[in-house]
């Protein structure tokens, strides 16, 4: 099943510019490709940022609850998905 979507995930990713290109003028595409790379860049910024508050905070504070630490690090994972 996850194979399928992320199957059908690159798929679309690779066949929407071919749409857009030609549904869009330069403008408006070259708005749409700009935004494309900045959501990606914050994305990726956004990721290491977590990771690494996630593991100064629950370094912190030893004396937490494991369940407390389980809940963060599935935050993390799937903040990173």
């Amino acid at each position: 099943m996850l194979a399928s979507a992320r199957l059908l995930n690159q798929a679309l990713a690779m066949l929407s510019p071919l749409l857009l290109v030609r549904l869009l003028d330069i403008v408006e595409y070259g708005r749409y490709r700009q935004f494309i790379s900045t959501a990606g860049l914050v994305t990726s910024l956004g990721g290491f940022a977590l990771a690494a508050n996630l593991n100064y905070l629950i370094a912190r504070t030893p004396d937490r609850s494991n369940r407390e630490a389980k809940i963060r690090f599935s935050a993390w994972r799937l903040s990173s998905m």
